[in-house]
């Protein structure tokens, strides 16, 4: 018919399949330390929470070396032994309740940021 338009379909474009979207591993939970977005590991092995020396030079955090207050080892899930630099504060956004946490920060970490289980139990019910 003149003066009438006809629509391609471009369905597949506006599909929404859950193959296209991006695998995130199910130990992984998305979260912003300083209002840096980011994603942290949850390790329900870890009694502790620990941050890279990468990740806090990029935030521009401090580490904090009070040996009266921090621990000098932490054991890892190996056995391997691990000395501690320090711990730092942050507050770390869950799903939009801000929760001030500390990471400790060992000599060595395998990964930037890892949630451990203390951190869990305390905030089980957004995680």
């Amino acid at each position: 018919m003149p003066g009438r338009r006809h629509r391609k379909s471009l369905g597949h474009v506006h599909e929404n399949r859950e193959q296209d979207l991006p695998q995130v591993p199910k130990n992984l939970i998305f979260a912003s330390i300083n209002k840096t977005r980011t994603y942290m590991l949850i390790d329900t092995g870890a009694c502790v929470s620990c941050m890279s020396e990468n990740f806090l030079h990029k935030l521009g955090l401090n580490i904090q070396n009070d040996s009266n207050t921090i621990l000098d080892t932490l054991i890892s899930a190996d056995g391997q032994t691990l000395k501690v630099k320090g711990q730092v504060t942050a507050t770390v956004n869950l799903q939009g309740l801000l929760v001030s946490h500390t990471f400790t920060k060992p000599a060595s970490c395998n990964y930037n940021k890892l949630f451990g289980s203390s951190t869990q139990d305390r905030h089980v019910g957004l995680i």
